[in-house]
């Protein structure tokens, strides 16, 4: 029997861990549960598991037990003998009518850790009753599951210059839309975008807040702040200035993406990429920008998927400048690469604290057959696309297809993170008619609009892998998201994508944050304005800047507030998935 004012003694079970529970105290007859709240003093550092007076546990007593069970505070089991999970969803539901203060009582702990005051120690309880709320203990639904992120985790969007800012027209992009053809959905141009360097970006950076994002990732255009080769523009500089200052103040890290795959015009009529210089251009600007941004920014990415720039430019020929050359497709990725080398030096003689990354675009190839040709196809692909890139990163060798291998000593080494940017997954296989490799989403799978791929969530999980393996180094995922004009695949797309980011976690790979791509519909390149292709947790009514809140960022903000994952909000966000994510529970046991 448990009577206030009387002293208890508090007995060690788990001493090795260094944790301590009460032994053997019974609940008093008819009342079905007790909550222990336990007020400890600091004990300093000798305990192993690190429990300090900050830390407050929780104990739950059920009518009848013998031992307890011990939750810290947080919803994170540490001790469960009992699987009292009734108790514990009891409490987390509870509302002040619900409990009844019974009092405080004391009582003595002996403990024989490590520490400088080992010996007896006072400690005080407040004691609660738990009254009945309604229904018998045997009708409560159980605990559900709850996917819990790192305390420290990062949650944010993504935003690339071109594509909100409006009115870019110093760059190679601007020019390409000006000359229509087809060149763009619609042969619309970008325009006024969605009017970030107008003054709109300092309202979208409160829809941050109201998303219960920490963190943002965005670009700074090259083309503004150095509108002619080395001459730096002072106007451009103060306004990102402005905007980088507006997310400090909001509480907000940025993270500052140099080259989101526009260029000064200047560099594009002196050949861009091609240029032998190039990378000496491209570290110039970014020891330019450490230097005047360095006070409001500390996380840099330098390029954005140079593997997605150098194929649409050069190899595919949908963006600007429009060629088709598999030679002139490694010329330019490598000298992307040689140029995040150069730039990684250069920031951190800037900023010997910065840290400095780059966005990876993966592409998961499967071969579309068991034909030998159609899993050569794959391997050859996955190599061109994704191998090639990571390879030089992580060693400095290059090895482009049926080109000269050789060494990139300047560019092993260059990444203190790295970025993933995941979307889809493809089935690769060689092509007899035309002789060459082909790829698209697997015949008969859920795909997005267009050419775009399968929508595969467990290929986040597999590109994650894949970066912790060959680096093991912290990874941000800096992009994912899907193209979807009425919102009805995106709250899944999330949960999925997210459920798999959860599972990596949980093997601790050092994954640090996750940026969904994007926060606002947007100009989509090559696909312009077209409708299938919005992929904002905000919707954009594009001729009257209204912004709208989609479901999925209302999902999204839930999340992000919550650190975790919930069936609570899977089951309200997207039911159609909840048994996948959440097998064996019927949503509609959410009556609470």
């Amino acid at each position: 029997m448990f009577e206030i004012g009387k002293t208890y003694m508090r007995r060690d079970i788990h001493q090795q861990y260094g944790g301590q529970v009460l032994g053997r105290i019974s609940t008093p007859v008819g009342c079905p549960y007790i909550m222990l709240f336990t007020t400890e003093p600091d004990l300093g550092t000798g305990y192993s598991d690190g429990w300090r007076s900050d830390r407050q546990v929780f104990h739950f007593l059920g009518e009848g037990q013998q031992e307890d069970q011990t939750f810290l505070r947080g919803n994170k089991a540490i001790r469960d003998h009992r699987e009292n999970n009734k108790a514990l969803f009891l409490f987390r539901h509870l509302d002040p009518e619900q409990v009844e203060f019974f009092g405080e009582v004391e009582y003595h702990s002996y403990h024989e850790h490590r520490t400088a005051d080992a010996g007896e120690t006072i400690r005080r309880m407040i004691v609660f009753e738990l009254k009945p709320v309604g229904a018998g203990l045997d009708q409560l639904p159980t605990i559900k599951a709850t996917f819990t992120f790192p305390r420290d985790f990062l949650w944010g969007a993504a935003t690339a210059a071109h594509q909100v800012e409006g009115n870019n027209t110093n760059n190679d992009w601007w020019d390409w839309e000006q000359q229509g053809g087809g060149r763009v959905f619609g042969d619309q141009t970008s325009g006024a975008a969605c009017e970030w360097w107008a003054g709109r970006a300092e309202e979208d950076i409160r829809r941050m807040q109201e998303l219960n994002t920490n963190a943002h990732r965005l670009s700074i255009e090259w083309g503004r702040i150095e509108p002619r080769e080395g001459q730096f523009s002072d106007s451009a500089i103060n306004r990102y200035r402005e905007i980088l200052g507006a997310l400090n103040d909001a509480g907000i890290q940025p993270m500052v993406t140099l080259h989101h795959f526009t260029n000064p015009l200047w560099m594009a009529h002196r050949g861009g990429w091609l240029h032998p210089d190039a990378p000496a251009w491209f570290a110039r600007f970014a020891e330019k920008a450490v230097s005047v941004f360095s006070d409001l920014c500390t996380v840099w990415c330098t390029i954005n998927e140079p593997n997605v720039y150098a194929a649409q430019g050069y190899y595919n020929g949908t963006w600007p400048p429009g060629v088709s050359n598999m030679g002139q497709y490694f010329r330019v990725l490598k000298n992307m690469l040689v140029a995040h080398g150069q730039a990684y030096r250069v920031i951190h003689e800037c900023q010997p604290e910065a840290e400095v990354g780059l966005a990876k675009h993966i592409a998961i190839m499967i071969p579309r057959s068991k034909n030998p040709l159609d899993r050569q196809a794959a391997r050859l692909i996955d190599h061109a696309f994704n191998g090639i890139t990571l390879e030089a990163l992580h060693s400095g060798r290059w090895r482009p297809l049926f080109q000269r291998r050789e060494a990139l000593a300047d560019v092993a080494g260059t990444l203190d993170w790295i970025g993933l940017n995941y979307y889809a997954r493809y089935a690769a296989g060689f092509r007899l008619k035309s002789f060459g490799l082909h790829y698209a989403a697997p015949t008969g799978s859920e795909k997005g609009p267009g050419e775009w791929g399968e929508l595969y969530p467990a290929g986040i999980f597999e590109s994650l892998r894949r970066l912790h393996r060959q680096f093991d180094l912290p990874i941000y995922i800096t992009e994912n998201g899907v193209p979807d004009e009425d919102d009805t695949r995106r709250p899944s797309w999330i949960l999925q994508n997210l459920r798999q980011v959860w599972r990596a976690v949980n093997f601790n790979w050092k994954i640090r944050g996750y940026y969904f791509w994007s926060l606002m519909d947007n100009f989509e390149w090559a696909e312009g304005y077209d409708p299938r292709f919005r992929f904002g947790l905000y919707g954009v009514d594009f001729e009257t800047q209204e912004r709208t809140l989609r479901q999925s960022g209302r999902l999204y903000a839930e999340i992000a507030r919550s650190n975790a994952l919930t069936a609570e909000i899977a089951a309200r966000y997207a039911p159609q998935i909840y048994n996948e994510l959440y097998p064996g529970i019927d949503p509609a046991e959410f009556t609470l």
